[in-house]
């Protein structure tokens, strides 16, 4: 789940990919895609979330983030 880890972890799993665990593992994509090709995934997957997650992410989760 993405909804709880703030913008800059969900670019970076992108981008960089994330560690080997259970099995599978999720490329990177920092040489195939760019900058904002990844924010374009992202506000797609953030698109299919209902209102309440977004908020709560926005809120919660990524509040520290967008103090930044």
């Amino acid at each position: 789940m993405l909804w709880h880890r703030d913008f800059s972890m969900i670019y970076n799993q992108i981008a960089k990919g994330t560690m080997r665990f259970e099995g599978g593992q999720m490329p990177s994509f920092k040489q195939t895609l760019s900058r904002a090709e990844i924010n374009a995934v992202i506000a797609y997957l953030m698109s299919l979330w209902s209102d309440e997650t977004y908020h709560k992410w926005k809120n919660e989760i990524n509040q520290t983030e967008l103090e930044k």
